[in-house]
């Protein structure tokens, strides 16, 4: 075996790898969001009552979900579309929960779609990670030319 075809194979096992994290870690966060949260509840006053449908920090942790994306794609750049994909499907699903639970619960008002915005955030977030990966393999390949 030659020295490139083995370093073709390890980079297919670290993209393969890097994925994989993406996935997992994509899962989890999209769980911790939804699952940690109490819904709607009464206040201890009785007025009104508390909507909460979305851990906002668990939600927002995603955008670390970046670094595996550069990862991926600094490793091979023709994984970009997979590994932007996935972390970009997870936060767009945790936004159409978080609208579905506000209009079952009778508290949507119709600025709940707004929430697309923070998923909308990410994925610039993930294209800019892949981007700066792709570029960084290209520089990387140049100074091994």
């Amino acid at each position: 075996m030659t020295a490139s075809r083995s370093a073709e194979r390890q980079s297919w096992l670290r993209a393969g790898i890097g994925l994989a994290v993406i996935c997992v870690l994509s899962y989890l966060l999209t769980r911790l969001s939804l699952d940690s949260v109490p819904g709607v509840t009464r206040r201890a006053n009785g007025d009104c009552c508390n909507t909460e449908f979305v851990n906002n920090g668990w939600w927002i942790a995603m955008v670390g979900l970046g670094v595996p994306v550069w990862w991926v794609t600094r490793t091979l750049p023709w994984l970009a579309t997979p590994a932007v994909v996935i972390p970009t499907y997870a936060t767009f699903h945790v936004a159409s929960t978080v609208i579905d639970r506000y209009l079952d619960s009778g508290w949507g008002d119709g600025l709940e779609v707004l929430s697309y915005v923070v998923s909308l955030g990410h994925a610039l977030v993930f294209l800019v990670a892949a981007a700066i990966g792709i570029f960084s393999w290209r520089r990387r390949r140049r100074a091994l030319s």
